[in-house]
């Protein structure tokens, strides 16, 4: 308990003798304040007076904010004179004493200046007030020149597109798809973007290349690379695809660094980009190549087969013909392996029955595989 009080004793008076450093630090700078107050160095003061205020950490006194009020005065700085004059009547001065009769003096020419500032600072709010309103107004004159502009502009290429005549501001206009719009490339800036038939940019022109929307979607390229849009000119991809081809069955086949894969009408990656060769889906079904064989990929990139095929043809009443080293047989759209790959020609399947060539006859097999 002893050694507990003897530490909080010496923790009080290091702060005593602190405080008492600091006040005297305080009193020098005041003095070397006024010294540069009289020789009429009014900035040099005011920075000892700063120091004073450091030291006295929040605290004051009427002497300090009389001389803060002198300099601030004589450097016609009205506005800080005033703010240091309540805090010098805050600390009560004697009415007597010479610094009270000083700053009483000069009170009517403070006030004076705080009326002229205030005036000024009302007439500037008044005018930069008057200034913003003519603003306003020019900008909203200038928006219904700008809105009747493009009304009158709307309405000339609405009948021009009417007649078939291209507009003048425009390069080059395709021809209206299903989803309602024309492929249109600006004859300014040579970008391209769609128009519907009112003639309205549904899709300013802001594109390198485009293309007709297909099923849906558009491919369109910025900054040197390609992504997909929808009819609202929504950005279906990030533009990050070298080539985008095959709009077929909802997918798109999209490639980045020679490896292609697919995207959905959502605009989703479902079959990834790690093939080199990809063909158009049908009846959600693809073929996709890798080190030169051949598998078969639904829409979400399930794989249904192994990559061991030379050919998968196209699909004919739910078969398709495959091919390994010159033979033939036939998957179903599952990729189940359901006619070996014997044979050494083929035909597809129509109806029940497909043409097949073995040792050098043709005859035609079933479904199962079974020879008629």
């Amino acid at each position: 308990m002893k050694h507990r009080f003897s530490f909080l004793f010496l923790i009080i008076s290091l702060a005593v003798s602190h405080a008492q450093n600091d006040n005297e630090l305080a009193k020098s700078f005041f003095s070397r304040a006024e010294k540069e107050y009289v020789n009429k160095n009014f900035a040099a003061s005011l920075d000892y007076l700063q120091k004073v205020s450091e030291y006295l950490r929040g605290s004051t006194y009427s002497k300090v904010e009389f001389l803060y009020v002198m300099n601030y005065y004589r450097t016609k700085k009205y506005k800080e004179a005033n703010q240091h004059v309540k805090r010098f009547f805050n600390e009560n001065p004697s009415s007597s004493s010479s610094m009270y009769i000083e700053i009483m003096e000069i009170l009517p020419d403070l006030k004076s200046y705080a009326d002229e500032i205030e005036r000024r600072e009302r007439e500037q709010a008044e005018a930069a007030e008057r200034e913003m309103i003519r603003r306003e107004k020019e900008a909203e004159a200038a928006a219904e020149r700008e809105r009747v502009r493009k009304e009158e502009e709307t309405q000339k290429i609405r009948m021009q597109l009417e007649q078939g005549i291209k507009p003048d501001k425009y390069h080059y206009v395709g021809s209206f798809t299903p989803e309602g719009l024309a492929l249109i490339q600006s004859e300014k800036s040579r970008k391209y973007g769609y128009v519907d038939k009112t003639a309205k940019e549904v899709v300013p022109p802001e594109y390198e290349e485009a293309e007709d929307f297909k099923e849906g979607f558009a491919k369109v390229k910025l900054n040197g690379k390609w992504g997909l849009i929808d009819p609202t000119g929504w950005q279906m991809t990030p533009f990050k695809y070298d080539e985008i081809s095959f709009f077929a069955n909802d997918m798109a086949a999209v490639m980045l660094n020679h490896k292609w894969g697919f995207v959905n009408s959502a605009g989703e990656e479902t079959v990834p980009l790690v093939y080199d060769e990809v063909h158009y889906f049908k009846n959600g079904l693809t073929t996709v190549t890798k080190n030169n064989k051949k598998a078969l990929v639904n829409k979400v990139g399930k794989e249904l087969t192994a990559f061991k095929y030379d050919t998968i043809y196209s699909f004919y009443e739910g078969m398709a013909a495959v091919s390994i080293n010159g033979k033939y047989g036939f998957i179903d759209t599952s990729g189940k392996e359901v006619i070996p790959l014997i044979y050494d020609d083929h035909e597809p399947f129509k109806g029940p029955f497909a043409k097949v060539k073995l040792g050098g006859k043709w005859f035609f097999i079933d479904k199962n595989g079974k020879g008629l």
